[in-house]
């Protein structure tokens, strides 16, 4: 009597076409933007995810929410107005309204370079790990927490695609 072994591959070890990307030229674009500036101090990856988490609606790249916030979120990394006027020591709205939220909207490589200096700070100030400090990057609480495993899986999912394997 023989017995017979039989393997079946795992999907979760395996990348689906359904996974993947098929991202517009822009949304491509600027998702190598993020992870080429976030890849010297090891946060390519998470920038890039939170550029599709914040701004990607199906084709879309969506730049505004007026709604999140007190004063919105902005940019492709939707960084909250009241947040870019913390890091520029700007005090007010009006003004920040007229300097800030403009090039937060038009010039995407600031926008992702703010929000990898607003993550340093978040990491010096309050000595948090990587989740943590994702969380803090969207706020406070279960929301922040959600956030956070949102661009873990974003993260994986990206690695698993090999989307930055330029080798």
């Amino acid at each position: 009597m023989g017995l017979i072994l039989t393997t079946t591959p795992t999907l979760s070890s395996q990348v689906t076409a359904e996974s993947c990307y098929n991202w517009t030229p822009e949304q491509s674009w600027l998702v190598h933007a993020a992870y080429a500036i976030g890849k010297p101090v090891d946060y390519g990856h998470t920038l890039a995810a939170i550029v599709i988490q914040e701004s990607f609606v199906d084709d879309l790249v969506v730049r505004a929410n007026p709604n999140d916030g007190r004063f919105g979120s902005y940019g492709v990394t939707h960084i909250l107005l009241t947040t870019a006027m913390f890091m520029e020591g700007e005090v007010s709205s009006w003004q920040a309204k007229a300097k800030l939220l403009p090039n937060l909207i038009n010039n995407d490589v600031e926008t992702i370079k703010r929000s990898l200096n607003y993550i340093g700070w978040i990491e010096t100030s309050f000595r948090t790990n990587w989740f943590d400090t994702v969380a803090k990057y969207n706020g406070q609480g279960s929301m922040a927490k959600a956030y956070a495993n949102s661009i873990v899986s974003i993260v994986k999912n990206l690695q698993d695609c090999r989307v930055f394997d330029y080798g």
